[in-house]
């Protein structure tokens, strides 16, 4: 092995804890080299990294998107290794790096210790590292869905085995819902590159690095990992079939340039609202305000994958 100390990290709070064989398979592995936290606080995960080098440590996440970005704030720019299990409910990163699901292959990749270095954002110095976004109507979707998954009750019985597909199904019924009733534009300032625009009426704004979201959604497919720059999508329109052939492409082939969508790609871009509005990345609401700095931190993050 190359690393001196493991830190596992699971989140109690959703399908993200790992079963006793797994455990005992990575405690077996790594011996009293391997320290378990369970839902651990962020002064805990601050204590326990600061007591071991970052070179010679591994981060192991239990969770998806929204695990991950609990963590981001200790490791960016830092020379700490992570590693995740794929555990949450959607893991765009995951899915987007194909990492395994089994624990004995993710063992393997350990020892071989091939790390790539990933672009990574950050929201008014709060990180996320696939998709953010600003909109009423948008971050409704993500606070319903993030209600969905804290739900205990569909732990139980047979909805849990439909867990995943009630969640998409909802996500997709909402977002129909979110299109139908949304009537809302907003205006906000954007600042990039030299360029200042003014009172720019839009419904949504999405800040992104790859594709794909939500596994099989297209916010842009101009979008690529790891480029070093931030590609955001902007939407215009309130008309109701407009919107509904704008989400039909995001289902099949990404949006696509037009009068209601526009494009920019930058490393850096303040946007300003007239009222403070609430900003989620990877699928978490992060913050609410009326100032938002955007930037991109390229190969900021070390990932084995």
């Amino acid at each position: 092995m190359h690393f001196k100390r493991y830190i596992l990290i699971e989140n109690k709070y959703t399908n993200s804890k790992l079963n006793s064989k797994n455990i005992n398979l990575l405690k077996n592995t790594f011996v009293s080299k391997l320290i378990h936290l369970i839902s651990p606080s962020k002064d805990l995960i601050k204590k326990t990294l600061s007591l071991y080098e970052p070179q010679e440590t591994l981060i192991i996440i239990s969770g998806g998107d929204g695990t991950l970005q609990n963590i981001l704030e200790y490791v960016v720019s830092s020379k700490f290794t992570i590693m995740i299990i794929s555990k949450g409910s959607c893991n765009d990163f995951i899915h987007k790096n194909r990492v395994t699901k089994s624990i004995k292959n993710l063992i393997s990749m350990i020892r071989d210790k091939k790390i790539k270095n990933h672009d990574v954002f950050s929201v008014n110095n709060k990180y996320f590292i696939t998709v953010g976004g600003l909109g009423n109507k948008s971050c409704k979707v993500v606070e319903d869905l993030n209600r969905i998954k804290k739900n205990n009750g569909v732990k139980k019985g047979i909805i849990r085995f439909f867990k995943f597909f009630s969640y998409i199904l909802y996500g997709i019924v909402l977002t129909l819902l979110t299109i139908k009733f949304s009537r809302d534009l907003f205006k906000i300032d954007l600042i990039f590159d030299g360029n200042k625009i003014k009172n720019l009426l839009i419904r949504d704004i999405f800040f992104c690095n790859q594709e794909y979201f939500g596994r099989f959604l297209k916010v842009s497919k101009h979008a690529f990992s790891d480029n070093g720059y931030i590609d955001i999508s902007i939407i215009k329109t309130t008309n109701y079939f407009h919107n509904l052939l704008l989400f039909i492409g995001v289902l099949i082939f990404g949006l696509k340039k037009c009068n209601s969508v526009s494009f920019i790609r930058t490393k850096k871009i303040v946007v300003k609202t007239q009222k403070k509005m609430p900003f989620f990345g990877d699928g978490e609401i992060l913050l609410v305000d009326n100032n938002f700095e955007i930037k991109v931190y390229p190969k900021a993050v070390r990932i084995i994958s």
